[in-house]
């Protein structure tokens, strides 16, 4: 399918996609979507880059604050909205006992642009995209030109940032952190953030995410400025320690889980050979309610993430009795 070819980037085929629903509207309908249907399925239905579902079932409690339904959870007489009931699943076992979650949405994308790319924003080699020394951004930022005007130090450094080992992530996030915290930059609230653990997230996401994520917002950052999975979280653990959690809560798995385990810590040995005392885990959820669906916008960053190596999770709730959770 000419939607797979490998010259089509994720921002070309999010803005196919949505021309494609725009055209495919009535009275159009009839007649687009019989021609374009099998590419656009084609494209959506490639099984590497598809997010595992988890659906939640639980009781709506009636209210709603604004247009959000609220839901009950689990502590008696509370109720939170869909990404409340969401994180309160991923803190319980079942659910990985995540500790470190946000809910940022594309906040935390565009913090990562920022400070993976901060010289190059603000580069003095592009005429005329600098008027007064308060700007917040480039003039030209928001167009497509932002690329093309610097694509050959853009291109260096995203590749300079996907080499990096997770110390040099580190040293390159403190340091422009302490070189230029405070300054207003489009895409960066440092109020939003501590410093260590902004630095501990960056050293937990690695080279290749951050640069993936980063070359996304410097191509097109206008088109990729929502629609990033709802929910993030993070954890850095002691090997050891995290292997004998895990030994614990997954002595009973079946003879193939045991073997992709054991590739996993033959793997790890061959990082701690390289002086690695840690295991680092990040993952990306977008909670949808019952009635919710997958924009483009969102299915496009949710294809940048697997592709960058990162988890993503679809964390659906449904209207229903209580029966726990069902991961696909």
């Amino acid at each position: 399918s000419i939607m797979q070819h490998q010259s089509i980037s994720p921002s070309d085929r999010l803005q196919i996609l949505k021309k494609i629903k725009k055209l495919s509207v009535p009275p159009r309908r009839w007649k687009m979507l019989g021609i374009l249907s099998d590419q656009i399925s084609t494209c959506l239905e490639d099984k590497s880059k598809k997010p595992k579902i988890v659906t939640i079932y639980n009781i709506p409690n009636g209210e709603f604050r604004g247009s959000k339904q609220m839901w009950n959870l689990k502590e008696p007489g509370t109720i939170g909205t869909v990404e409340q009931l969401a994180m309160e699943y991923y803190r319980s076992e079942i659910g990985g006992n995540w500790e470190n979650i946000s809910h940022y949405e594309s906040r935390i994308g565009k913090a990562i642009f920022v400070i993976t790319l901060w010289d190059e924003i603000f580069t003095d080699g592009v005429a005329g995209v600098f008027q007064h020394p308060f700007q917040s951004y480039p003039l030209d930022l928001m167009t497509e030109s932002f690329w093309s005007s610097r694509e050959e130090i853009l291109t260096s450094r995203l590749k300079t940032a996907r080499e990096m080992s997770r110390k040099q992530v580190v040293e390159m996030s403190r340091k422009v952190w302490d070189r230029e915290n405070g300054v207003q930059v489009v895409g960066m609230e440092w109020n939003k953030w501590d410093r260590e653990e902004f630095v501990e997230m960056m050293e937990t996401l690695g080279g290749r995410i951050i640069s993936g994520i980063s070359e996304v917002y410097a191509k097109n950052y206008r088109q990729w400025s929502a629609g990033m999975p709802d929910l993030f979280m993070w954890r850095k653990e002691k090997r050891k320690e995290r292997r004998r959690e895990e030994e614990e809560i997954e002595e009973d798995e079946d003879t193939e889980e045991e073997g992709e385990r054991e590739k996993e810590e033959e793997e790890g040995e061959e990082t701690e050979e390289e002086g690695e005392e840690w295991e680092y885990e990040v993952k990306w959820v977008e909670v949808k309610g019952p009635r919710d669906r997958l924009s483009v916008r969102q299915e496009a960053w949710i294809e940048v993430l697997l592709g960058a190596g990162a988890k993503v999770e679809v964390c659906k709730v449904v209207e229903g009795e209580e029966k726990g959770v069902n991961g696909k």
